[in-house]
């Protein structure tokens, strides 16, 4: 299910793009925001089944502390990824002298 509009999902995912660029110096482009809040809002629904209680409810639990938490899985994947992709193409070499 795509993510609901909403002011809360829309502040959430800004500070997840906030987060992911202050502590981890990543950029997150426009278009990927909508992936972002996605990502949150199906976090939301998983939250809402497992302690079964309703969407707006299980609101306070998606903690800044959560969105922290994220933006780490976040960056970690990417780093891993980028590292991977340039690690096949070419091995790092030391010169040393």
């Amino acid at each position: 299910m795509p993510a609901r509009r909403s002011p809360w999902l829309d502040e959430r995912a800004a500070l997840l793009a906030k987060t992911l660029s202050e502590r981890h110096g990543l950029q997150m482009p426009d278009d990927v925001m909508a992936a972002a809040r996605d990502d949150i809002s199906d976090h939301l629904d998983q939250l809402a089944a497992l302690m079964r209680i309703g969407r707006q409810a299980a609101k306070m639990y998606v903690t800044d502390d959560v969105i922290a938490k994220m933006a780490q899985r976040i960056a970690i994947a990417y780093r891993h990824a980028a590292g991977n992709s340039r690690g096949l193409a070419r091995p790092h070499l030391r010169v040393v002298d």
